[in-house]
């Protein structure tokens, strides 16, 4: 039997031993180099990231519910330079180590494939050859010391003895990382050497983006590939279903997705979600392998709904895009206007670009015409002078107005008409487009309260749309107004403002001389406008200006069948950049209202440069109205209101004879002829 001191020795040497070889294994891990690389390169394969959880932002949408511009989930495509910089460094020198050329490794490992692995060569048993090869750690290499004999993909006998150490590897494994950077490039149509060089620059970041949006199929041909140090994060890419037909109003986001023009840029911050964060394990493919916490979850971005019915913008872009094409024009716009309540159903400017395609968005096309291009509106202005002469009482509808033989001088200017009218009376001014009867109208009414009214018409004012680029309107002289400034104002010209302004101010013949403010977003009530016009002078212009589409007028091309139609041409000549006019350059431009009776819309065309020999507003832009509007009144719904082309209803008479019961008359009384 043990006696108790001898026992108490035993254990205590146990524990001493246990305890020494502890320390002996602590020590050697401490100072082994090999060890300490390879807990290096297991710490670098799986690391904790923070990564971004970003939201999609909020969809765009019609009056309708149509969308106009969404978010659509896509990766960006990222490598680890660091990780695979490494990797190639590596391989590079285990090549020298091994005296064998990248193409030589690569022949060898096809055609002496043993099962996965393919035997290389038989190594000297060199201790410190073989542990600088194990201290590479290169996925892929290994040395084995195996008895094997089998017969080659090539047909040869080969025999390989654990006496000495041999050189196996997974060509597969080497692949991953070898010919990473080409294996992206051709999937993503990218330079190989390119992306190469970019890596081996990067190569002290952890984290380089070499592509950002690709779509899905892409994306998972890149999964597929299993490359080390590649990996994806999923994000969201803008899509506009609508393409050109809106891009000019909706705008596009930029690669960051974040809004840079039109409506994503003004209404940005409104779109934009919150992102959330969540910490991520990812391994040395750059996979997640494991989420440690969501520390913030990620809020999707607001929804907007525009006022814009998508159709009537579509039927608007394509009629005017043809127009702009069949009379060669530099560049156009137009807008639509809901009569009752202010709200744009439709904004054009051409030229116009895809905003799904990155490299059209720079250039002309971007601009958007409709609220950054000043225009001398011309004629159509000229309702808004004749309407104040109505209500100041200083002219009656039938007032005659001598035009005489077509020309008129003030302050040693020149004022024509195209042709001479005589004596006229005021709706015939209208119809006639007559610049000498409006000045004489415009004249009799007091420079400074006239001055005041095209202020009150919202000319120089903003639209409040808070769109990029949009200009306010301009009146020339209007620090020393004299006689010649109200004249030329009276037929637009020294006046500039947008064609989304022109548009707003038409809204007072609309609404019983109201101005409403306009609208971007579809509206739950109309607003209540402000008056700046008298209800009855209102009505009166309106009135008159349906003479304009009728035979004798100056835009018989606006007529719509079945539909009432008022408007006002206009013919401008462009300013030339030296001052002064353009003798053959113009800008064509119709704006009207449908249907007359009961305006349910407004458009305005405006087609700068028309350039084969046809310019007048009545020739070029009263079309686009013409069949636009012929589309738009369909697609609303809107009842016909001209008797002239309503149905004719002639009363049949019936038999009163009561025994008419043969099997003819009760077919025709059941098909209700």
């Amino acid at each position: 039997m043990i006696s108790r001191n001898l026992r108490s020795w035993l254990i205590f040497f146990v524990i001493l031993l246990a305890f020494t070889a502890v320390a002996s294994r602590a020590i050697y891990l401490q100072s082994s180099a090999a060890y300490k690389n390879k807990l290096t390169t297991e710490a670098e394969n799986r690391h904790l990231r923070t990564v971004k959880l970003q939201p999609p932002r909020g969809s765009i949408y019609d009056r309708h519910g149509n969308l106009l511009a969404l978010s659509t989930r896509v990766y960006d495509v990222i490598v680890d330079p660091k990780y695979l910089s490494h990797l190639l460094v590596n391989y590079r020198t285990f090549l020298k180590l091994v005296r064998v050329k990248d193409s030589e490794l690569k022949n060898l490992a096809i055609e002496q494939r043993h099962k996965r692995k393919s035997f290389i060569r038989v190594l000297p048993d060199n201790p410190e050859l073989l542990n600088q090869i194990r201290e590479l750690s290169l996925p892929g290499v290994f040395i084995n010391r195996v008895d094997l004999e089998w017969k080659s993909p090539a047909g040869k006998s080969l025999r390989v003895s654990k006496t000495s150490p041999s050189l196996w590897v997974d060509w597969m494994a080497i692949e991953h990382y070898r010919a990473a950077p080409y294996k992206i490039a051709k999937i993503l149509d990218l330079n190989g050497e390119q992306l190469s060089q970019k890596i081996h620059k990067r190569a002290k970041s952890r984290y380089l983006i070499v592509k950002r949006g690709v779509q899905p199929n892409l994306s998972l041909a890149i999964k597929d590939l299993s490359l080390r140090g590649v990996y994806l994060e999923s994000t969201y890419r803008r899509y506009y279903p609508q393409g050109e037909s809106i891009a000019n109003l909706v705008g596009f986001t930029n690669i960051d997705d974040k809004g840079a023009d039109g409506i994503e840029r003004s209404y940005n911050q409104h779109l934009t979600g919150v992102n959330g964060k969540q910490q991520v394990v990812r391994d040395a493919l750059g996979n997640v392998i494991d989420v440690v916490n969501i520390s913030q979850s990620a809020q999707a971005g607001k929804d907007i709904q525009l006022a814009i019915d998508q159709n009537i913008q579509y039927f608007a872009y394509k009629t005017l895009k043809e127009q702009v094409n069949r009379h060669d024009a530099q560049s156009a716009s137009a807008v639509i206007l809901d009569a009752k309540t202010g709200e744009i159903l439709s904004m054009v400017s051409l030229p116009s670009y895809n905003p799904n395609d990155r490299s059209q968005r720079i250039g002309k096309g971007v601009r958007n015409r409709a609220i950054s291009d000043y225009i001398e509106p011309g004629s159509t202005l000229k309702p808004f002078a004749i309407a104040k002469g109505l209500e100041y009482g200083v002219v009656e509808p039938d007032s005659e107005i001598d035009t005489g033989r077509g020309a008129f001088y003030i302050q040693g200017q020149r004022i024509t008409d195209t042709s001479a009218h005589g004596k006229i009376d005021v709706a015939t001014i209208v119809q006639k487009s007559s610049n000498i009867g409006t000045a004489k109208i415009a004249l009799k009414i007091d420079p400074e309260v006239y001055y005041q009214d095209l202020l009150d018409f919202g000319f120089t004012s903003a639209s409040n749309t808070y769109l990029p680029g949009e200009v306010t309107g301009q009146i020339n002289g209007a620090l020393h107004w004299q006689p010649i400034n109200q004249v030329t104002t009276s037929y637009g010209y020294g006046i500039n403002m947008t064609t989304l302004t022109l548009a707003r101010a038409y809204t007072v013949f609309s609404n019983q001389g109201r101005l409403l403010p306009v609208s971007l977003f579809k509206l739950v009530q109309p607003p209540e406008g402000e008056q700046v016009l008298g209800a009855q002078a209102a009505e009166t212009t309106l009135g008159m200006m349906e003479s304009v589409a009728k035979r004798g007028g100056t835009a018989p091309k606006a007529a719509i069948k079945g539909y009432r139609v008022a408007g006002k041409t206009g013919t401008v000549h462009l300013t030339a950049s030296s001052g002064g006019y353009e003798g053959n350059e113009y800008l064509s431009v119709f704006a009207g209202l449908v249907p007359a009776s009961n305006p349910d819309m407004i458009m305005v065309v405006a087609v700068k440069k028309p350039s084969r020999g046809i310019y007048y507003g009545g020739a070029i832009a009263a079309p686009v109205f013409q069949k636009v509007m012929q589309q738009a009144l369909r697609i609303r719904k809107v009842a016909p209101d001209d008797e002239a082309w309503l149905p004719k209803l002639t009363p049949v008479a019936l038999p009163l004879t009561e025994n008419v019961t043969s099997k003819k008359s009760d077919s025709m009384q059941a098909s209700g002829d």
